[in-house]
């Protein structure tokens, strides 16, 4: 990847955050909007509620003394009452003007008001509204930078309407809502702001804190570093599973590193010892070192050694062909009664030493397989080549055949050896494994028991290792059953 690409890439943390950080100004500043307009209408109800209550008591005391008349005395009294309504602070409290104050008789003509109409818009809506209003009327006019909060109250004498009493407050739009009851609001907006910001840096931390690391350890991983340490105490579930599987991988990549190092310097020098080998004897046969009998003695070795070489070059060819699946697997139904009979005496007769002895326990009842007979001869001859290494060619080997259940036959291959190390048993399946003991006593290249499972697994059966200590080691070879046949010979 180019380093331009390289320098355009955020990180993780970077990336989340100011996102997050975006979504929750947003709506932050949603909610303050909000907030804004339900004080601005909270206020404009306020100032109606106050215009409503100052309309009401001047209706009610012109109502009781029965005309439209307001005397000194009853504006002084008006007056008070209206400061006290509306609340005027300090200095303002003698000197701020109280609203707009109109009296209408019912035909609509003005007989009392505190204070001329100087403007056109509210004079305007007025006349459209018309003079009297026969039920209460609370309204709010706005208009340029000004709002003008109107309230009509209806005059009665008893059940008739004498007139009505305007009460009229006018704001500044802009000073509606005044600085100290908008200072708390951005206060808490930006506490807000500071502790949703401080909160999701820290959520995003903490989950990207394991992907950053997961990545560093890929970056190490690609250098061929695998000394690396993953958290395993997550909660979160994802996390985990990724950091697990991570480790897990890299762990068996190590091990296939190590693997893979290991089948070169044991193919280079299992290889190499039996050419050195056969080139010093025929050398010596060539040159008249020897001659007679010593010398047919080592061409037989040679031929011995040339023998060991191609088996070793028929395993690897035959792991490749069936790693990459380009072997062929036949699919008939066999007896394993009978196969195992035959495997056995054919291997007794040419593979078992005089102080080695092979049992064979078979069921009264013939266990049918689909499988292929070549292949399974393969399997149950490498798992006695490998006891009988095991045991240095003196003990006890048991094949027993079972029905482990009704769809799949058991073939247990027992030994009496030494067992596998309890460290190495998860491996022995492992393509190139061999144990310590083997690499010390046999020479090879650890692909027989993983060649074994390959074609096992590739008829549909498994070979797994049901147990091992010293004394009794047990590998159990499972194919599926067979129905079966009808007649002789026949195929299901």
């Amino acid at each position: 990847m180019s380093t331009n690409d390289d320098q355009k890439r955020v990180p993780l943390l970077k990336y989340w955050t100011i996102r997050y950080l975006l979504v929750l100004v947003s709506s932050l500043v949603i909610v303050a909007s909000l907030s804004v307009h339900w004080t601005q209408e909270r206020e404009k109800k306020h100032h109606l509620q106050l215009n409503r209550l100052f309309a009401q008591e001047i209706a009610e005391r012109i109502g009781s003394e029965g005309k439209l008349v307001i005397s000194s005395a009853m504006w002084k009294r008006l007056l008070s009452r209206g400061r006290s309504y509306f609340d005027f602070p300090g200095e303002d409290r003698e000197t701020k003007p109280l609203p707009l104050i109109l009296i209408v008789d019912r035909e609509g003509k003005a007989v009392f008001q505190n204070r001329a109409i100087d403007n056109e818009r509210l004079l305007h809506y007025l006349l459209e509204k018309g003079p009297v209003a026969e039920e209460e009327v609370m309204d709010t006019l706005e208009h340029g930078d000004v709002a003008w909060y109107i309230v009509a109250e209806p005059i009665r004498r008893g059940n008739w309407l004498i007139g009505t009493v305007f009460v009229i407050s006018e704001e500044s739009v802009r000073s509606a809502m005044p600085f100290r009851q908008i200072f708390p609001w951005i206060i808490v907006i930006l506490c807000l702001g500071l502790s949703g910001w401080i909160v999701l840096y820290w959520l995003s931390r903490k989950l990207t804190d394991p992907i950053r690391r997961v990545a560093a350890a890929a970056s190490r991983l690609r250098q061929g570093n695998y000394d690396f340490r993953l958290p395993h105490d997550l909660k979160e579930k994802e996390l985990y599973e990724l950091t697990h599987s991570f480790s897990e991988m890299a762990s068996r990549l190590k091990r296939s590193e190590e693997l893979r190092t290991e089948l070169l310097a044991g193919v280079t020098h299992e290889l190499k010892t039996p050419i050195t080998s056969i080139g010093g004897l025929l050398k010596a046969v060539r040159d008249g070192v020897v001659t007679g009998k010593e010398a047919e003695e080592f061409l037989d070795i040679s031929l011995e050694e040339t023998k060991r070489l191609q088996k070793m070059v028929e395993d690897l060819l035959e792991f490749n062909a069936h790693a990459t699946g380009t072997v062929r697997i036949k699919s008939e139904t066999l007896s394993l009664n009978e196969l195992i009979r035959e495997m056995a005496e054919r291997w007794k007769v040419t593979n078992l030493p005089p102080s080695l002895r092979l049992r064979t326990i078979l069921p009264e009842e013939t266990l049918w397989v689909r499988g292929d007979a070549h292949r399974i001869r393969q399997i149950l001859s490498n798992l006695l080549d490998n006891s009988r290494s095991a045991m240095k060619d003196q003990g006890k080997i048991e094949i027993r055949l079972y029905a482990r259940d009704p769809e799949t036959a058991a073939v247990d291959v027992t030994d009496d050896g030494p067992g596998i190390l309890p460290e190495e048993q998860p491996l022995i399946f492992e393509r190139f494994y061999r144990g310590k003991k083997k690499k010390e006593k046999t020479r090879g290249l650890g692909l027989g028991l993983p060649i074994s499972r390959l074609l096992a697994r590739a008829q549909k059966g498994d070979l797994i290792l049901k147990e091992s200590a010293p004394g009794r080691t047990t590998f159990t070879l499972l194919l599926p059953r067979a129905k079966e046949k009808s007649l002789a010979g026949g195929i299901e």
